[in-house]
């Protein structure tokens, strides 16, 4: 039996076309792949949309499962309260995430690959025994102070290396040059007892339950760390736009 693989994108332009870039590789490897979609109207996400419907014409051998759409969703305004809409908005569709992962075969489904703003499926990935692996969408370099960012966060009382420091430069273990805390995700940045902030952190940390990360490497940009393995886990894997790299599931073991 075909193993299976489901990938998870978030509902932005930028982050389908990398998960479907990755399809490509997947179906080389000789995995089945079903990318499930969050149900957004066209009103709503127009480029979106547009974009699902191009990916889908132009690769027949991806399947494009669109879940049910649920009651009263949130509006996707990018105000002040995006993030925390959003996250809402994912973890209300884990239901359904779930609902697709039991309609199929039993024991096909090889792993689940979620982006960053699609971690809260990791829930539903881990009661169910799947393989769950988050997808890096950025260089290899830009890689490494986002995985250790969760060490630096308190989410309790915030961190003395993130607040108040936006113009200070914070030193990050492995990183070569000063990072200035202003360069990080501005929420960081926010009152650590505000919900943006306790949002963000709980979504960094959900990064650490998913069985390993998936590092879209350049070959030409990214080879001195690859070729040096600098990287901090070896449940990390490579998958780059050409040959040189390396793409892999580590430690994966298949669902029954």
């Amino acid at each position: 039996m075909k193993k299976t693989v489901v990938l998870y994108p978030g509902l932005a332009v930028s982050h389908l076309v990398p998960v479907v870039q990755l399809a490509d590789a997947l179906l080389e490897e000789g995995y089945a792949v079903v990318v499930a979609l969050i149900d957004i109207s066209n009103e709503q996400n127009i480029d979106f949309a547009a974009a699902v419907d191009r990916a889908a014409a132009s690769k027949p051998s991806v399947t494009f499962h669109t879940l049910p759409r649920i009651k009263d969703p949130p509006s996707i305004a990018y105000d002040a309260r995006f993030i925390l809409r959003y996250f809402a908005l994912v973890r209300r569709y884990n239901k359904h995430l779930g609902e697709l992962l039991c309609s199929l075969p039993p024991g096909s489904v090889h792993a689940v690959i979620v982006d960053a703003l699609s971690n809260e499926a990791i829930d539903v990935t881990r009661e169910m025994g799947i393989p769950a692996y988050r997808l890096h969408l950025l260089r290899l370099e830009c890689f490494r102070p986002r995985r250790i960012t969760p060490a630096l966060l308190d989410p309790y009382g915030g961190s003395a290396k993130l607040q108040g420091a936006r113009r200070l430069p914070s030193r990050l273990v492995r990183c070569p040059r000063p990072v200035p805390a202003s360069r990080l995700f501005h929420e960081f940045l926010e009152d650590p007892k505000s919900e943006i902030y306790q949002a963000m952190v709980s979504s960094f940390r959900k990064n650490l339950e998913a069985n390993g990360m998936l590092v879209n490497a350049f070959a030409l940009l990214d080879a001195r760390d690859i070729v040096k393995g600098n990287v901090e886990r070896p449940e990390t894997a490579f998958r780059g736009w050409e040959r040189e790299t390396l793409f892999s599931f580590p430690q994966c073991k298949s669902s029954s």
